[in-house]
């Protein structure tokens, strides 16, 4: 049920150009241009604009005129108690909407943290078994290097070594 600036501008008592110029200011989904050029202001618009404009004259002049009447003082509260009540209710509907978005987000964030704990888990299993071999062939290797010095300076401190490199080495001769 929106109008035409024309008949919002007769309606309050202004001219055309006064409703182009508050409309300006209003956001771009209250003001809709038709197929045939049209601009249509939607009811919450409407009151708006029609509050700047009253609001304006009584600045301007100082004085209620009869057009700022047309509307009694109950028909103003009641037109925009509702402009409110439907603003309200596009407000509750959109926080219904994010409360539905939070609770997934925290449903995903959830599954990602119990994803990442399987899988600490699982790597967690998997290097278990990989450390223990590697940990008996530790002191297996080191029995078997502390051996190999043991050997190597019993050879050197032996009456034997007194031969020449080649006798060291393929123990031949004697």
């Amino acid at each position: 049920m929106s109008k035409t600036v024309k008949e919002l501008a007769d309606e309050i008592g202004v001219s055309k150009q006064t409703i182009r110029y508050h409309y300006r200011n209003i956001p771009a989904k209250y003001v809709v241009k038709g197929k045939d050029g049209v601009i249509r202001i939607d009811p919450i618009a409407e009151g708006i604009i029609r509050n700047k404009v009253v609001n304006n004259r009584h600045k301007n002049t100082g004085k209620y005129t009869d057009k700022d009447s047309k509307f009694t003082g109950k028909e103003k509260y009641d037109d925009q108690r509702n402009i409110l009540v439907e603003q309200l209710a596009k407000k509750d509907e959109e926080i219904k909407r994010l409360h539905s978005l939070l609770e997934q987000a925290q449903k995903i964030a959830d599954q990602s943290q119990q994803l990442q704990l399987m899988a600490e888990n699982k790597l967690k299993k998997l290097s278990v078994p990989q450390n223990e071999p590697d940990s008996e062939s530790k002191p297996v290797d080191s029995q078997i290097h502390e051996q190999d010095s043991e050997f190597s300076r019993r050879s050197e401190n032996s009456p034997e070594n007194k031969g020449s490199f080649w006798h060291r080495l393929f123990g031949v001769g004697k």
